[in-house]
């Protein structure tokens, strides 16, 4: 009896759906295979809008500029480099909000078309519409984060980002509240993205030294030393001018202003984080063993 029960079960799932070849032609004859087609398409649109409006998230909470924000500024000397970095910022945020009025718009449309399709349909092809759908949506969504993976990858590396690609390694312990999702996410980076410190030249001249007398000793030609020296203090004045990232100093003040600290594990990759007090007297507990 159980056998027979499984069968059918089986036959009754197979035969709910027609191959894609058959559906069609079963909608052309209810006249509704147009609207089948628009209704997928539209699909597609709004899964990649969707997606869009993640990746461009990502790229706002990883401090990438996206390559379509980019433009070419005139030589001079009339735009320094954060007028050009506020500016193209402001432009990813209207990208962003103008992608979420664009997914309501789609969402509207889809929900328009999927009545029109319940209404004229035969009833025995909604489950293969269904299925089709769903295996379309999967399609895309799998196509369309491999492409923003890569670019993702690539203009990390490019602009010198970090992406926010690591998951599950912050815990809060024994906290009232849990914390915002930018500390969550900061912190997840690991501690030195968590603890940034300011830069400090005296660290990088000191290892120039070093290098310089390294050349000299082995007899490096005065023009590839005094080549060194320029780049070396372009670089400094670079940095100088570089601010840390909008989430680590808003992290770092969430943390002061709530008496938290952000412990990183003692063994395994993650960051703990925990009232002070709670730290403290879990400290003294230790200091205190025979």
């Amino acid at each position: 009896m159980c056998c027979y029960f499984t069968i059918y079960s089986i036959l009754l799932v197979v035969t709910m759906f027609l191959p894609f070849r058959l559906l069609a032609l079963e909608l052309k004859r209810s006249n509704c295979d147009k609207d089948f087609y628009r209704y997928l398409r539209t699909v597609r649109k709004a899964e990649r809008n969707s997606l869009r409006i993640k990746f461009l998230q990502n790229c706002k909470q990883a401090d990438i500029v996206p390559h379509f924000l980019k433009f070419r500024v005139p030589n001079n000397g009339c735009f320094d480099d954060q007028s050009i970095k506020q500016f193209q910022q402001k432009l990813l945020h209207k990208e962003i909000v103008k992608a979420r009025e664009d997914q309501k718009s789609r969402i509207s449309e889809l929900s328009e078309q999927r009545n029109t399709i319940k209404q004229n349909a035969p009833i025995k092809t909604i489950p293969s519409i269904v299925l089709f759908t769903r295996l379309n949506r999967i399609e895309t969504r799998k196509q369309q984060k491999a492409t923003h993976d890569k670019k993702l990858s690539a203009w990390s590396k490019e602009q010198e980002r970090p992406l926010f690609s690591v998951d599950n390694t912050v815990l809060a312990y024994e906290l009232d509240a849990p914390p915002p999702e930018y500390v969550m996410k900061t912190l997840s980076l690991g501690p030195k993205n968590a603890v940034l410190d300011k830069f400090d030249p005296k660290d990088v001249l000191a290892e120039l030294d070093e290098l310089l007398v390294h050349c000299k000793n082995h007899k490096v030609s005065n023009e590839t030393i005094t080549d060194i020296n320029i780049k070396t203090l372009n670089y400094i004045k670079k940095c100088r001018r570089m601010k840390s990232c909008r989430n680590i100093t808003m992290t770092k003040k969430y943390l002061k202003d709530n008496e938290l600290l952000a412990v990183p594990f003692e063994k395994g990759i993650g960051i703990c984080v925990m009232k002070k007090k709670t730290y403290e007297s879990k400290l003294e507990a230790i200091i205190d063993l025979p």
